[in-house]
């Protein structure tokens, strides 16, 4: 079954010392709740997140409903088995005058490996296309792009001035052509690249117009090489960050 520190990873929770919009991460705990084991099998998850900041309930909605209410997000377990996970609807609860606490449920359900082959497949065609779409807008110096009848305007890190936009629980971040690195090298002498994380996690990239996996290096005995992938102690805005 997908425990809860993978139901965290996969959903791409902020962790604690995060900042989300105007908004800390004060604390985050995710814990089971219920186990069905008949078919088909599900598991239930709590989750309360404390959050401080500057800002009204609707204010604090508009920053983690993203995180919190998302829909058929995919994994596998342990044993290789595939999932359907999903988050409901929200509490918000003011404990101060600048503290809130959020409350929400979520859920995974076993599903068949063809069904989860196939959802796979269209996932990642209809993200290729979400990101070619904000990968055009990002180079044409373009304020917002739309997807799906929304516009999502585009923001700047506050350390590094890079541009990127957050999109259904992903990051579309352009490379930092100031980083001395391989990336940054490539973006230095005039490639346009793109990065597409998932929380803390760097999945694809998009060089030149042309969308690709990022692939990491296998290890071997002799030495062990990797990818090269930002630090999980560095915040996401001060990266890409390769």
């Amino acid at each position: 079954m997908p425990f809860s520190k993978k139901f965290t990873k996969i959903m791409g929770f902020p962790k604690e010392g995060d900042t989300v919009n105007q908004f800390v991460v004060e604390s985050l705990s995710v814990d089971h709740i219920y186990i069905q084991k008949s078919k088909p099998r599900r598991y239930e998850y709590s989750v309360k997140m404390v959050v401080r900041g500057k800002g009204n309930m609707a204010d604090v909605a508009a920053a983690f409903d993203p995180l919190l209410h998302q829909k058929n997000v995919r994994t596998t377990s342990g044993y290789g088995n595939p999932y359907s996970c999903s988050i409901g609807q929200m509490n918000i609860s003011r404990a101060d005058e600048e503290k809130y606490v959020i409350d929400a449920k979520g859920r995974c359900t076993r599903a068949s490996h063809e069904a989860h082959e196939e959802y796979e497949a269209t996932q990642l065609r209809k993200l290729e296309e979400v990101t070619l779409k904000v990968y055009e807008a990002l180079f044409q110096d373009q304020d917002a792009v739309e997807v799906d009848g929304v516009i999502h305007r585009l923001s700047e890190t506050s350390a590094s001035k890079i541009r990127f936009v957050k999109i259904e629980g992903y990051t579309f971040i352009e490379q930092n052509p100031r980083k001395d690195s391989k990336w940054g090298k490539l973006a230095q002498e005039g490639h346009k690249i793109m990065w597409v994380c998932r929380g803390r996690a760097y999945l694809y990239f998009v060089k030149d117009g042309q969308f690709s996996k990022l692939r990491r290096r296998t290890r071997t005995k002799k030495k062990q090489t990797h990818a090269r992938a930002p630090s999980r102690k560095r915040a996401l805005h001060d990266a890409p960050l390769q």
